[in-house]
């Protein structure tokens, strides 16, 4: 009887057989493993479960073309290759109304990564410590971005893709669903190209065993029709630039052989994981290679061992491949997603009875405790970019502009045929006048507040970056005391250049009034252009103006167009000041990321300020702290100074302070980037001291808005 279908002695946790094995693969214990996993996703992020948001191509993507082009939108392709999971989840959404949309791809994502926890479990799963081993899949900290995801669920499908390669026969019925299965998996990306060999390989293991052999047979050919496919298609495709042109960021060269161990040890704390960086790196590298290769080529569960280290070690590098002109320690993890699961499980498969099965059990265990205390409460996104509101205009008879998804990502939604809106389509490049509109100033009250560059990411029309700007304010209309029917944006001629859209909840500067009075507009970015507001009145033949005339945001002084060098870590004590050698007369706003090197960071106080300095004096513009609590990797911070009707003299330093006294073994890090040759700002000064690297904080300074 061959490997496959044998049944093994050896239970999970014992050298025992009987009854504690029916004990550990019983249904009880399965869905038990189940609903650990949900309470682990929900620990890791629980606002994709209370206030689900699309991320990256959920909304840009797949979401938008889908409602615009119907089912036509499968024969679109996703960096040359095919993606059918999410245009099939996207199509089925579609009868819903759109507002449900996030929800609905979000929960199918928590599903996809549920089911594979389920299958992991399966007592015909060939695997040792099964209900540990599937929590891998919910626990790894790379599943940042892949988790609760629709578009990246494609990363969750190869690791059920092997467990049908190590899964005992069943029924035809089973049989017809693990076929459709890997029919749906292998045109969802390009992994059948990397099973192919896998299947072949393992189909001739078994060649013994006719009911096993039959049945590989024929999901190899399901791999091997799907891999043809998608091979076409990257050919079709192959100048589709899905490999990045080149990016000059700096990494050292040792990445290329440390980065998927230092992946894979994530898992056990960032402790462990920087044993695998440096010229160190080379060493624990080579040593655990060496480790691996000995216990790969011994049994127990020698075919599982060997087919994880390479398809691990495939897709991992095949990441770093794409990403080699921009490759870093933290980013791009869905990658190592794979190899990170993968890395726990063929530490399960080393040992085979007695008390080497405890160790390892522990081992797994104490990794994934430490996997979900570090990746606690840290979800892709915190912010509310209120898709409801957005969703409820898409029919609304007029485009929907410049739709905020995360991560800094952006979509158009072209105007429905007709709807209530629809006359103000055409109002665009005509003035108040020849609309025929009369003014009343007292029929509302609001403000146009902020006026900002559109800097999202359109995937659908990249050149429209930086071609608009963003409106945004409040209005509410008299003596009502609800939002307007639209708000529209003029020149200082009074002719309309935008739209806004009401809704939106409440600016800042309108904390007293009703709470959902936020408008939000786009327009085309003019920096010469003064822009005015004004609230429609209901009968849509009078307007009524709003507090404010704004020129849109404009940098004074950019530190970030420079290749990104290192990220200085702010520890308790550490004083870091960066001159920026403009002028803070017209400063209105700072920007600034920050770094987590993938770590949870501690929980702590960062004080900063902005000054303006002129010979020996110092005026501070604005200050103010940063809390360090709950930011994730990159995160963008801005501080909006407050509007000063004196003139301001002097040169723009931005100093962050972490008071002494305080616990920060996981501190919060500012990027450091290398300059442009044409940029003399001077070093950032740490302590006092200038970076003797010539190095500089990554912030820009803006005026207007």
């Amino acid at each position: 009887m061959s490997e496959l279908t044998a049944a093994r002695s050896i239970p999970p946790f014992s050298d025992g057989v009987g009854d504690r094995t029916t004990v550990w693969d019983s249904f009880q214990v399965r869905m038990a493993t189940v609903l650990v996993a949900v309470l682990i996703l929900y620990i890791r992020m629980p606002y994709n479960f209370i206030n689900p948001q699309f991320w990256a191509e959920d909304g840009a993507i797949f979401f938008k073309f889908t409602h615009e082009r119907g089912i036509s939108s499968f024969l679109i392709t996703t960096a040359g290759y095919y993606l059918t999971h999410p245009w099939l989840v996207a199509l089925a959404a579609k009868p819903f109304p759109p507002a449900w949309a996030p929800w609905i791809y979000n929960y199918t994502g928590v599903a996809i990564a549920l089911l594979a926890v389920y299958l992991a479990t399966s007592p015909r799963f060939d695997m040792p410590l099964r209900p540990l081993l599937a929590l891998a899949i919910v626990t790894v900290p790379q599943g940042y971005e892949t988790l609760g995801a629709l578009a990246n669920g494609m990363w969750i499908l190869p690791i059920i893709t092997f467990i049908l390669l190590f899964t005992a026969p069943a029924s035809r019925a089973v049989l017809a669903g693990e076929a459709l299965f890997l029919a749906i998996q292998g045109l969802s990306g390009p992994f059948s190209l990397f099973f192919l060999p896998l299947y072949a390989i393992r189909s001739a293991m078994v060649r013994h065993d006719r009911q096993a052999f039959r049945r590989l047979l024929l999901l190899t050919g399901i791999v091997a029709a799907t891999a043809l496919v998608q091979t076409i298609s990257l050919y079709l495709h192959r100048d589709t630039g899905a490999f990045r042109g080149p990016v000059t960021v700096d990494y050292p060269w040792q990445l290329w052989i440390t980065l998927p161990f230092f992946q894979i040890f994530r898992s056990f704390g960032s402790w462990v994981s920087s044993f695998f960086l440096g010229n160190l790196g080379i060493v624990a590298t080579l040593a655990i290679v060496s480790l691996a290769l000995i216990a790969a080529l011994r049994e127990p569960y020698r075919a599982q061992k060997l087919t994880m280290a390479a398809l691990g070690l495939i897709v991992a590098l095949s990441g770093m491949l794409k990403y080699r002109y921009s490759l870093n320690v933290t980013g791009e993890d869905r990658y190592f997603y794979i190899v990170a699961v993968f890395g726990l499980w063929f530490i399960g498969c080393v040992a085979q009875r007695g008390i080497a099965r405890y160790a390892i059990a522990a081992v797994i265990v104490a990794a994934e405790i430490i996997s979900v205390f570090k990746t606690a409460d840290t979800p892709r996104q915190r912010d509310d970019f209120q898709w409801p509101v957005w969703a409820s205009y898409l029919s609304s008879g007029i485009p929907v502009m410049t739709i905020p998804i995360a991560p800094t990502w952006a979509i158009d939604m072209s105007a429905s045929p007709s709807g209530p809106l629809a006359a103000f389509s055409a109002w665009p490049g005509k003035t108040l006048t020849e609309l025929g509109q009369r003014t009343d100033s007292s029929a509302c009250t609001g403000a146009f507040e902020s006026f900002d560059p559109d800097v999202y990411h359109h995937p659908h029309a990249p050149r429209v970056r930086g071609t608009r700007a963003i409106a945004s304010g409040w209005a509410l209309k008299r003596p009502a005391n609800r939002p307007p029917r639209l708000v529209v944006l003029t020149d200082t001629n009074d002719r309309v250049v935008g739209l806004g859209l009401p809704g939106f909840k409440t600016g800042a500067n309108a904390a007293a009034s009703f709470p959902r009075s936020g408008w939000i507009g786009s327009v085309a970015k003019d920096p010469s252009m003064v822009v005015r507001a004004y609230a429609v009145l209901d009968d849509d033949q009078g307007v009524c103006p709003l507090e404010n005339s704004r020129s849109v945001r404009q940098v004074l002084a950019d530190l970030t167009t420079g290749a990104f060098a290192e990220g200085l870590p702010v520890k308790p004590g550490t004083r870091v000041v960066q001159r920026l050698g403009v002028s803070a007369s017209r400063l209105s706003v700072i920007s600034f990321r920050t770094v987590n090197w993938g770590k949870v960071l501690s929980p702590y106080v960062v004080e900063w300020r902005v000054l303006a300095v002129a010979g020996g004096s110092r005026r501070v513009l604005a200050s103010g702290e940063l809390l360090t609590k709950g930011r994730v990797d990159w995160q963008l911070s801005r501080i909006v100074l407050p509007p000063t009707t004196d003139d301001i003299s002097g040169e723009i330093e931005i100093e962050f302070f972490a008071p002494p006294n305080q616990e920060a073994s996981a501190p919060i890090g500012l990027p450091l980037n290398r300059l442009e040759a044409d940029n003399l700002a001077p070093p950032a000064e740490i302590n006092g001291k200038p970076h003797p690297g010539g190095l500089v904080v990554a912030v820009t300074a803006e005026t207007g808005g």
